[in-house]
């Protein structure tokens, strides 16, 4: 998609390089630049805010091991493991963890203000 791409281009060649930093600038993407473009009736692609789960099950298949990780920096991410949707009330993600395989897992990323930045990802570990 053009967009978010050509607003990062033009913060990459309008910016004093002393001044470039990434997580401000994701951080307007989504309290200014996306506002401005859902207003102007703009397709983008949120796929910035996704979060990209990996899992190992082992040998026995007794437990999975789950990863999650995101292209973005400064925000939180928050998962469930009982098919509901993720909020600022289900668990943070701290780092790996250990469930059961054949879970379902949902995970989204979140701002500051409990605000979903992007799709909810949803897996079953299996």
């Amino acid at each position: 998609m053009l967009y978010p791409r050509t607003l990062a281009s033009a913060e990459v060649s309008w910016s004093d390089p002393k001044v470039k930093n990434w997580e401000r600038f994701q951080n307007a993407l989504k309290s200014d630049h996306f506002k401005r473009l859902e207003r102007d009736n703009v397709n983008y692609a949120n796929s910035m805010f996704t979060v990209y789960p990996a899992f190992a099950i082992d040998q026995l298949n007794t437990e999975a091991i789950v990863f999650l990780k995101t292209e973005t920096v400064g925000f939180s991410i928050y998962y469930t493991l009982d098919g509901s949707d993720p909020t600022i009330n289900a668990i943070k993600y701290e780092g790996d963890f250990k469930t059961k395989p054949k879970t379902l897992l949902k995970a989204g990323l979140f701002n500051e203000a409990g605000e979903l930045l992007g799709e909810i990802t949803e897996i079953r570990l299996k």
